[in-house]
């Protein structure tokens, strides 16, 4: 597990936001998951992390941009 950084506890932040944000960049969500993520496991389609007993997988978004509001909420349940 890698430490938060500043830029990641912004991320960490914005997906608990009300009403969900839709302007976060997959890249900065994907960075502060691996951060605070006990285990990470690379795949073809996606990535899978795990922390507290709990397993998040995630296919990345087709653009930069995650949009998917459903995924942000999966992504909200797993850190909390």
């Amino acid at each position: 597990m890698e430490q938060m950084t500043t830029s990641h506890q912004t991320t960490y932040e914005a997906i608990f936001r009300q009403p969900l944000p839709g302007d976060l960049k997959w890249p900065e969500v994907r960075s502060m998951l691996v951060a605070v993520a006990y285990m990470v496991v690379e795949k073809s389609d996606g990535f899978e992390v795990s922390r507290n007993g709990r397993t998040l997988v995630l296919r990345p978004p087709i653009h930069e941009v995650l949009k998917n509001i459903e995924q942000l909420k999966k992504i909200r349940e797993f850190l909390e």
